[in-house]
């Protein structure tokens, strides 16, 4: 009998066991977030709930002083906050605020007496019903409450030639000081804290490594550098470091373009945004978010699939005048410019895509007339040249062909993926945009929201899919006759 006891304790014990081990994932501790504000610093702990991650909200609630109140008759949680109220009900992937009812990404869960919200109840809800900005930064495990300068630092490595170029993206853009301190390359921001993510191809003969020490970026230098270039454009959120090898005896060192000629950069314009919806669908698809949609695919697709950096012009539902959007372009040195558009018509008959480009003869009719004087700037190691300026308003003109080239291409590529085309698929006109963009441009009205087949099949996946893949080969085409020599 005693045998016997032990052995059912121990079959007790196994089973409790691995009872606990199946309930850990369900509760799974996770290392704390970090609220930051202006002031000070707490820690959030947070649990992994089903594979989300939850937070409770008695620890909410002194961070962010919030009164709670739980209806044991209802069974819903009511959160005061100093504005408005938010109730909760389990089991439910949403909250009401004020009469609103705000989505969650997951449901709401209770363990025990502790109520548990996804992470994003945070911005989502927690945000509108306070009237604070709420950021999560999942790279960092942030939590960045109010006015926070915390940008994210995207860095990429791009073998150009014999060397290697570093580019950096920072969003939202944010001042920062670019210098070199022995074998590193710095990167000082005017931040509380930065977030760095990396990509790109491992170049360590020349790039050791690239991290971030507090709010500086550090790029360390391999054994193999020896010719560094640094440029930056804070205004634009950009910066890049082109580092190359000794050259071998008799050899010229490489230019400061380290690739020579080819396709580099690509620029994506997602046309409108913020305020400017633009066009709309009778479903009330508007042609901001159409156009930002399609070009942050397109962005994945030509860094995947052909290795180029991307530039965006907007990335985020940002009210960008069209100047704006031209600086950007032409302060990132970008090879080719596509810019992104919905149209629209009278006539809901009127479909498919076109794609336009600038019109010289009638653009420069309507310019005022201009004599721009040449200027002489300082050459580094002494002396002075005389350059010739190009109005702003000029810029394009030199591209012109070249940019009607690529439209062709790009269309042929389009019939070819079976994209329905506008009866004038092809057309030239007076366009701000691309009127300053000093490189072949192109601006692409991938539909007419006003027409219920092309809405519909822009809300889709296989148009958008298909409108990416052959800009992706007219992007190919273009990459092969620059790199004969055939550039802008």
């Amino acid at each position: 009998m005693l045998t016997a006891s032990r052995a059912i304790r121990g079959l007790i014990l196994v089973a409790l066991v691995t009872m606990a081990s199946h309930a850990m994932p369900l509760l799974a501790r996770q290392s704390p977030y970090t609220v930051v504000t202006p002031d000070s610093r707490k820690s959030l702990p947070v649990r992994m709930m089903n594979g989300v991650e939850m937070v409770a909200l008695d620890q909410l609630a002194p961070i962010f002083g919030l009164a709670l109140r739980e209806d044991t008759l209802a069974g819903a949680m009511s959160i005061t906050t100093s504005k408005q109220t938010i109730v909760l009900t389990p089991g439910q992937a949403a909250a009401s605020v004020g009469g609103r009812v705000l989505s969650l990404s997951s449901n709401v869960q209770r363990d025990g007496r502790a109520w548990f919200v996804p992470l994003d109840f945070l911005p989502r809800v927690l945000a509108p019903a306070t009237g604070q900005k709420i950021e999560i930064r999942a790279v960092s495990r942030s939590v960045l409450l109010g006015e926070i300068k915390w940008p994210q630092v995207s860095v990429r490595l791009e073998r150009q030639g014999a060397g290697v170029r570093v580019a950096a993206d920072i969003q939202p853009a944010t001042p920062f000081r670019l210098s070199r301190d022995g074998t590193k390359v710095l990167a000082k921001f005017d931040a509380t804290a930065i977030d760095l993510t990396l990509g790109g191809a491992a170049a360590a003969d020349l790039v050791a490594s690239v991290r971030a020490d507090g709010v500086t970026v550090v790029i360390d230098l391999g054994p193999a550098a020896s010719i560094v270039r640094p440029t930056e454009d804070a205004a634009a959120g950009h910066f890049t470091v082109d580092v190359a090898p000794t050259p071998r005896a008799g050899q010229e060192a490489p230019p400061a373009d380290l690739g020579g000629n080819g396709l580099k950069i690509v620029a994506i314009d997602a046309g409108h945004g913020g305020e400017e919806t633009g066009a709309k669908s009778a479903d009330g698809a508007a042609e901001k978010d159409v156009t930002l949609a399609l070009a942050r695919r397109l962005k994945a697709a030509i860094e995947s699939k052909l290795g180029l950096r991307v530039v965006m012009t907007r990335d985020g539902d940002d009210t960008l005048p069209l100047d704006r959007r031209t600086a950007i372009v032409n302060n990132n040195q970008a090879d080719v410019l596509i810019s992104l558009h919905a149209d629209a018509a009278f006539r809901p008959t009127v479909a498919g895509a076109q794609i336009l480009t600038l019109s010289p003869d009638d653009y420069q009719r309507r310019l005022p007339p201009t004599t721009t004087p040449a200027v002489t700037v300082p050459v580094a190691g002494g002396g002075t040249r005389t350059i010739d300026v190009v109005p702003w308003e000029l810029a394009q003109l030199p591209n012109i062909t070249a940019s009607t080239a690529f439209a062709t291409s790009v269309e042929q590529h389009l019939r070819e993926l079976r994209v329905p085309m506008h009866a004038r698929p092809q057309d030239a006109l007076p366009l701000r945009l691309l009127a300053g963009a000093n490189m072949p441009a192109i601006l692409l009205e991938v539909g007419f929201l006003s027409n219920g087949d092309d809405a519909a099949a822009l809300a889709g996946n296989d148009r958008g899919s298909a409108i990416v893949d052959a800009l992706v080969a007219a992007l190919t085409n273009l990459r092969t006759t620059m790199s004969r020599g055939g550039g802008r």
